[in-house]
Formats: structure tokens, sequence, C-alpha cells
């Protein structure tokens, strides 16, 4: 499972959505490494790669950044760490508008990658949160690895029409 998602990264068909959750975090860390340095160069980090933590700030925050064209580069990479209301976990301090991130996930940024780092042994399926993620447009579900314990969701990649690459050309 991982290694699929691992080898899409590798050849560059990226997904706009990433829900990397489980109870290995090194697995965790070496996905989401391995996103950060195929799709960003050394030089476009600085700009292009956000950080945002759901026990400090809004999920709102982190979404409106992917909405932000990307500066010097062609795609942005935003990680959103502990993205709780993914759980059964009782709510924080910190409020989340999750219409708006049910909003984002029906039509994500086609210049974005949102990667959701939830190092939770698990997910309650039942949220609309976690619900929007799994309508989310052309997502596939990928189960927790039994050996692993990690677990990727991720939308499918960007491909482009046949000959598409041709016709650029002209």
């Amino acid at each position: 499972m991982l290694e699929r998602v691992w080898g899409n990264i590798e050849k560059r068909r990226f997904s706009p959505l990433y829900l990397l959750y489980g109870n290995e975090p090194f697995l965790l860390t070496e996905t989401y490494e391995r996103l950060v340095n195929a799709a960003l160069g050394p030089e476009e980090r600085e700009w292009n790669l956000a950080v945002y933590d759901c026990e400090e700030t809004p999920v709102e925050a982190a979404l409106e950044e992917a909405e932000t064209v990307p500066f010097f580069g062609e795609r942005r990479v935003i990680l959103i760490k502990h993205p709780y209301f993914f759980t059964s976990e009782k709510e924080k301090e910190i409020e989340h508008d999750l219409a708006k991130l049910e909003a984002y996930l029906k039509a994500p940024s086609p210049f974005s990658i949102v990667v959701f780092f939830a190092p939770y042994e698990k997910l309650d399926e039942r949220k609309k949160s976690y619900e929007a993620c799994q309508r989310a447009k052309r997502s596939r579900h990928r189960r927790p690895a039994r050996r692993s314990g990690a677990a990727c969701l991720g939308a499918a990649p960007h491909r482009e029409p046949r000959g598409a690459s041709k016709r650029r050309g002209d």
C-alpha cells in the first residue's frame, strides 16, 4: 500500500490530498519527506512549504494558504499536523471551521498538495470531516497495513489526457 503511494510520489504523480495516519510515526514522516522532496526543490521550500498545527491554528488558515497561488514554483505543499477533528477526541481550545474543510475537500486547489498528518491509531469514520475526506472527488481509501500500522487516503494522481503533452508542443 505505502509502496504504491511512494511509487507515485517518486514518479511525481501527486494527489491533491493526502491523509497520513497510523501509529508508525517513522512511516508517516518518511512519506511526508518523500513527498516534499519530490514536489519541491530546495529553493522552493522557503516560499511554497507551509506547516500548520491544528492544536494551535484553525484549519481554515491552512486552507487559505492552500488556495494561494505558489511563489516561484508550480505547486505548494501544506502540512496540517494533528487534525484531531478526524478522530473521536474531544474538541480542543481551537475552533475549526469544518464546513470550510468539507468545501475544500470537494474541490481541492489544483496547485497545492495538502497533507493531513494524523499520528493517531484510529480515525472516527462517523465524523463529517472524515466522511468528506472519503467523498473527496476521485479519492480512494487505503486500509491500514496490518504490519506497518500506517495508512494513506489520497485522491487519484493528476493525469493529463492522452496526447496532451503532444498538443502542448504545437
